[in-house]
């Protein structure tokens, strides 16, 4: 599957990123104490993004922020 730049991703109303696009976007908010997979897990976990393909995450539009204990 060939993705579009990552600017025209964003732009899209499914925004899907690969596990390292998910990381440079999101390491800063964590304060990078989450390494890649530690971040993926936790998006996982608290269902900021879902799964759609072999390295290929859809950004959840609804997502509210959520704690890991909820």
């Amino acid at each position: 599957m060939k993705l579009a730049p990552i600017e025209e991703r964003l732009a899209m109303d499914k925004i899907v990123l690969t596990q390292r696009e998910l990381w440079q976007a999101q390491a800063p908010s964590w304060n990078f104490e989450l390494d890649i997979d530690q971040l993926l897990d936790k998006a996982l976990e608290l269902g900021f993004v879902t799964k759609v393909d072999d390295d290929l995450y859809e950004i959840n539009n609804d997502y509210k922020g959520k704690s890991a204990s909820q």
